[in-house]
């Protein structure tokens, strides 16, 4: 099976809940395609939503250096950094997501309750 096909079943394993098979199904499609960018960032989707916040940054990274250009992941490794009081590295995501995309109201949003943090 290749990795396109494994993600298409990662998918259908979350949607029916079945976290730990999701997980499994995509790290064999990153054994099919180490430079897989849906699976590195799905996958991170699913460890962030299951609360295994320094799997989800891992995998966001990995993500990232295959396509750095895509505003949502660096908003979303600036959520688990802020989650874990990394108000800095959270900065930094948020501003390089505004940075893709200036009208991105999320990570303005986001990078708004950074500064409050950083200043109380």
């Amino acid at each position: 099976i290749d990795e396109a096909a494994l993600c298409g079943l990662a998918i259908v394993y979350q949607t029916d809940g079945k976290t730990d098979k999701t997980i499994d199904v995509y790290r064999k499609a990153l054994q099919a395609n180490p430079s897989s960018f849906d699976a590195y960032y799905n996958l991170a989707i699913v460890y962030a939503n299951t609360n295994q916040i320094d799997d989800a940054i891992v995998h966001f990274n990995k993500a990232i250096n295959l396509n750095d250009g895509d505003a949502s992941i660096h908003n979303n490794l600036g959520v688990l950094y802020f989650k874990k009081n990394m108000y800095n590295d959270a900065k930094n995501c948020f501003e390089r997501a505004l940075r893709i995309d200036d009208h991105y109201k999320e990570a303005q949003q986001n990078l708004e309750k950074v500064s409050e943090q950083q200043h109380t």
